[in-house]
């Protein structure tokens, strides 16, 4: 059971270190929608892997479901005075 939910401490490992990143780089709402579709991608996989009984492919939805969960916590987490719209109210 520990190694199936290390999947998912793996999926959070990296959604985490990659979303300042790619919020930076493409916005907010595509980062989210595509989190959204990992997390549905990621329960998917889950259930396959529980029908077939398969460890590893639950261990993989884990760690797609950790992905897509761990970097739509990040959202909204912006320095202040990062985003285009403070940089024309700054004087």
């Amino acid at each position: 059971m520990g190694l199936v939910l290390f999947g998912l401490s793996v999926g959070s490992m990296i959604g985490i270190l990659c979303s300042g990143r790619f919020v930076s780089r493409f916005g907010t709402r595509p980062v989210i929608a595509f989190d959204t579709l990992l997390i549905i991608a990621g329960t998917a996989v889950i259930g396959v892997g529980s029908a077939v009984q398969s460890a590893s492919l639950v261990t993989a939805g884990l760690c797609l479901f950790g992905a897509g969960e761990a970097r739509r916590g990040q959202r909204g987490r912006r320095r202040r005075g990062t985003h285009h719209r403070d940089r024309e109210r700054q004087p």
